[in-house]
């Protein structure tokens, strides 16, 4: 069985992880709890995709920053987030905008209608970005100009058949 964790990424969670835990153990928590970079926006979001490598996967868990394997999810190493982007709570985003721009991102070449809390709407084909952070989305609109929309600005998605997709305070989200 290969091991879940490099000598290095071990010895680097002993020199600079402060967890009294096994590396194991913590490399379990950091994949099932662990944010992605796409959870994060402006120049933290900026800083780890950087970082990022085809084959690498990032996850960042409680001021760390965790690589992985990408293909055998095998931790390589950490380092500690630079002071600089703490807290990281200013450039979290928000779980309720995530779900929008995931909402979407699920209609992914499909044709959508959103309508923005400025009033303007916009017809096009969704197009899904994976390096994108998750507070953005991208519309190619009928002129084939692409527009790209922040999730919290959407006040509500319609679908090509007129079905309400989601609807700002009225809680209604379907797929």
């Amino acid at each position: 069985m290969p091991k879940n964790i490099t000598n290095h990424g071990k010895v680097r969670i002993k020199e600079r992880v402060n967890f009294n835990v096994r590396a194991e153990s913590l490399r379990h928590q950091v994949l099932k709890n662990g944010k992605v970079t796409s959870n994060y926006s402006g120049k933290f979001f900026q800083y780890l995709m950087s970082k990022e490598r085809t084959r690498f996967k990032i996850k960042v868990y409680q001021d760390y920053i965790y690589i992985f394997n990408k293909n055998s999810r095998r931790m390589i190493t950490t380092y500690k987030v630079p002071n600089k982007y703490l807290p990281l709570s200013q450039y979290e985003i928000p779980i309720e905008i995530s779900n929008i721009t995931n909402l979407i991102n699920y209609y992914d070449n499909k044709y959508l209608t959103i309508e923005l809390q400025n009033g303007k709407t916009y017809k096009g084909i969704a197009d899904f970005n994976p390096n994108s952070p998750k507070d953005i989305t991208n519309l190619i609109l009928d002129n084939g100009q692409k527009l790209k929309i922040h999730s919290k600005d959407v006040l509500k998605i319609t679908s090509i058949t007129g079905n309400i997709i989601y609807e700002k305070n009225s809680h209604k989200i379907s797929n």
